[in-house]
């Protein structure tokens, strides 16, 4: 995270801003580094950081769009859909490494254009993982309406025994 806000902290430093109010979703065990940030490294650049936590992300997205926040941080579906209706955001920058989404086929597929009238499992209609398969898609020439998208919103996970 440090990375990612390190050019607006130092460019609101130089300004000598009040607080910068930054959201994220709740953190949990795996997200400690998101507040390394309140060891004097916003202060030491003349910042004063508030971060406040989110249960989600639309919620975080409502805040900005509300001015309540200055910057947030969560996946980015929600934010591409919020522009693409005209919200008036930008995305600067993400901290994460390249995508870890993939589309797995049995080996008769030998290309994307192979999908045709073929389904596709999703975790949810809206979510990122869905999104990323239609710009898969749209990229290489496939419309996403030629491929059935399916997903089982009551499924109950599983435990193996």
């Amino acid at each position: 995270m440090a990375i990612a806000v390190a050019p607006l902290l130092a460019s609101a430093a130089g300004a000598q801003t009040s607080t910068w109010r930054h959201g994220l979703i709740s953190a949990h065990s795996d997200a400690g580094f998101f507040f390394m940030v309140r060891n004097g490294f916003a202060e030491a650049r003349g910042l004063k950081l508030d971060i406040v936590q989110f249960k989600t992300d639309i919620t975080a997205l409502q805040s900005l769009i509300a001015g309540d926040l200055d910057s947030f941080e969560a996946g980015p579906a929600s934010s591409m859909e919020a522009v693409s209706r005209g919200a008036d955001i930008k995305i600067v920058g993400c901290n994460w490494q390249p995508l870890p989404y993939v589309i797995y086929a049995r080996s008769t597929v030998g290309s994307l254009a192979d999908l045709k009238g073929k389904t596709i499992a999703i975790s949810a209609p809206a979510g990122f993982p869905a999104v990323i398969a239609r710009g898969i898609l749209e990229k290489n020439g496939v419309p996403p309406d030629s491929v059935n998208f399916a997903w089982r919103p009551s499924a109950k996970p599983r435990c193996a025994s």
